[in-house]
């Protein structure tokens, strides 16, 4: 250290170089929460889109045979027809529901891991926005495993199917934009 005298004050003065900047924040890698749901979403989008061919194959079977005043519960291909949509978009629902779970978990820890940086955060606009579709379509879902297991052996309508698919699918799409926001918005 040198010791300085001016107009009777004393300055010390360091030689020692000023400490490096801390290393530059970087957005959080990928959790394994999102890695499962996107692999989730594949198969729950394999089981609608089989669901949705199963419901509209039933659907004609059941006009053709309505249409012949055939009783519904002796046919065993329309049985098989509307068990096997029955299943696969049960099987959907299940695997949209735990996928979006898993990314909302997923913002959770990107959320508790990370620091805000100072931009503007709307991870909570998509948080609310994916929790409103999910609400709403797992409703749908509900119906229609309800009218699936009618005595009356109705079809299931292929539209239903369709709008329960699509809007899991962008109840998934906000959640998953949720993690990512939080992914980049709190950095490590």
């Amino acid at each position: 250290m040198i010791l300085l005298h001016t107009n009777n004050l004393f300055y010390y003065l360091s030689t020692a170089p000023p400490p490096p900047p801390p290393p530059p924040k970087e957005p959080q890698k990928f959790s394994k929460f999102v890695i499962v749901s996107i692999i989730l979403l594949l198969i729950a989008l394999a089981f609608g889109a089989t669901s949705i061919y199963g419901t509209t194959e039933a659907e004609n079977l059941w006009i053709e045979l309505y249409d012949t005043y055939m009783e519904f519960t002796d046919n065993e291909q329309y049985k098989s027809e509307r068990i096997l949509a029955i299943g696969m978009a049960a099987a959907s629902a299940f695997c949209f529901t735990v996928a979006i779970l898993f990314l909302f978990f997923a913002g959770l820890r990107y959320k508790k891991r990370g620091e805000r940086e100072g931009r503007m955060n709307i991870s909570s606009a998509f948080s609310i926005a994916a929790w409103i579709t999910f609400v709403m379509v797992l409703i749908l879902n509900i119906i229609i495993l309800v009218v699936s297991f009618d005595d009356d052996l109705k079809p299931i309508w292929p539209e239903g199917i369709w709008i329960a698919v699509i809007g899991n699918f962008m109840s998934w799409l906000f959640m998953f934009g949720y993690a990512e926001v939080s992914r980049r918005t709190y950095m490590v």
